[in-house]
């Protein structure tokens, strides 16, 4: 019966998790928040457990819902009916939870960590903030919530951008002209 954003991604500590529910409780009691909450989907990698007592300290049961083990079917469903995607990462190397995203139009809101900022563009199809500042996170957050007229255009920007440069062809192509310059070399 409410809006929701998604994180979607294994419950371990580098997912930035616990910045995320510190962002959460930050706005937790903003109006904005009335009528949006988060859905947490994923698998257990070590953290669930601190995880579920961290939104029970919180006082966050009535903003999240958590969902464990999902079938691949309600993935699909959750990125198609969520408003964007929150991916708070700590280390990615190129990931590829955003593109999946971007593929149903989704725009997110991930960290200027490693090889994000090379895979997704600040501005242009997400937004990018630090590691672990839950402070920016929660702006984004509610920017994406009350503006969504950039949130559409974010996520039609990543949709664009996978379909042009993230597709098989591309990567095929890409791939070729790698091997083709090594040959030269």
């Amino acid at each position: 019966n409410h809006d929701y954003f998604l994180f979607l991604g294994r419950f371990h500590e580098v997912k930035g998790l616990d910045t995320l529910l510190e962002a959460i409780n930050l706005i937790k009691n903003h109006p904005l928040m009335s009528t949006t909450k988060l859905v947490i989907m994923g698998v257990d990698f070590g953290y669930e457990s601190e995880m579920l007592k961290l939104i029970e300290n919180l006082k966050l049961t009535n903003l999240i819902r958590v969902i464990r083990n999902p079938p691949r079917e309600d993935v699909i469903q959750a990125y198609r009916e969520s408003r964007f995607l929150v991916y708070p990462s700590r280390w990615e190397l190129s990931p590829l939870t955003p593109l999946e995203a971007f593929a149903f139009k989704k725009t997110v809101i991930s960290t200027t960590a490693h090889g994000i900022p090379y895979t997704i563009q600040h501005d242009k199809n997400c937004l990018l903030v630090e590691s672990d500042n839950a402070n920016l996170l929660s702006e984004s957050i509610l920017t994406l919530i009350d503006n969504e007229k950039k949130c559409n255009d974010l996520g039609v920007s990543g949709h664009n951008m996978v379909l042009e440069t993230c597709n098989a062809k591309q990567m095929v192509k890409n791939t070729l002209n790698m091997y083709e310059q090594l040959i030269k070399e």
